[in-house]
């Protein structure tokens, strides 16, 4: 077992030293806003899933991000030589707006069995993430806690735990432009709001390992090593497909993974935790 691997499995985040170069970083970030733009022009389903759970499937410019050598080789650090991006999340918090998001954790609506260090989340800053525009807090050691008791409910920021009930040490996650976080899916944070005059724009990679078991609605992956086998639903490369397929498989895999999310929510009485109403 790999250090980082041995140390991700106890506290539950990990903070490479890379970085990413600042020409990727500008060429991402001009993607992902263009993105957002077009999308919100074409309105329908184009704008419904322009941020959750899966424009990597639609923005080539997102799984180059998430192919950079810079994180899949801090990615195989904790997941092993076998890994895929499963979903992916844009957050953009204005200037001077935005809500944050109270202390969850992402795996309440995530259908996985078996990915305890089987999966995680990457958090890249395209612009620097300082407490003052709202960046994300951890709080260390508490995936190994299980499922809190989401017990706040406000219409504005969601369903989240009471600050008080939440276990472990917290501390922001501090980045430069270019760096990145990395975190167990059951591991709780919160985000805050953006109070400064310059807007605060990530992108949030979800990777598994074939280890991990998905329900048949979170069965989609696309494989950016050797190694996946069924369960997974191996979804299409946009850098190789036609722009018709990606749009396609964007809905039809976004469609799936909601119904996933809200089945499990009834099946188990859990809220339901939903990526950019995450305001992370």
């Amino acid at each position: 077992m790999t250090a980082a691997r041995k140390g991700f499995l106890e506290r539950g985040w990990r903070l490479p030293e890379r970085r990413l170069p600042g020409g990727t970083v500008r060429a991402v970030r001009y993607a992902v806003v263009s993105h957002l733009d077009a999308a919100e022009r074409a309105g329908g389903a184009a704008r419904a899933w322009a941020t959750f759970p899966k424009p990597h499937l639609v923005v080539p410019a997102i799984v180059e991000l998430a192919d950079s050598p810079e994180i899949t080789e801090s990615v195989g650090d904790v997941l092993g030589e076998a890994f895929g991006i499963w979903s992916s999340a844009i957050f953009v918090s204005p200037p001077g707006t935005g809500t944050g998001f109270g202390w969850h954790q992402d795996a309440l609506s995530y259908d996985l069995d078996g990915d305890e260090g089987r999966a995680l989340r990457v958090w890249v800053a395209l612009t620097p993430a300082t407490p003052e525009n709202g960046t994300m807090w951890f709080a260390d050691g508490s995936h190994r806690c299980g499922t809190l008791d989401h017990d706040l409910d406000d219409p504005v920021r969601g369903q989240s735990v009471s600050p008080d009930r939440v276990p472990g040490e917290k501390f922001p996650v501090v980045l430069d432009e270019g760096g990145f976080s990395m975190h167990d899916l059951r591991l709780a944070h919160s985000s805050g709001r953006n109070t400064t005059d310059g807007p605060r724009i990530n992108v949030a990679l979800d990777y598994v390992a074939p280890e991990a078991v998905p329900g048949a609605g979170c069965a989609g992956v696309l494989p950016l090593t050797a190694g996946f086998q069924t369960p997974w639903r191996v979804e299409p490369d946009p850098r190789k497909a036609a722009a018709a397929q990606a749009h396609e498989a964007c809905v039809t895999e976004s469609a799936r993974r909601l119904r996933s999310a809200m089945d499990l929510a009834a099946r188990d009485g859990l809220p339901l935790v939903l990526g950019p109403a995450d305001d992370a």
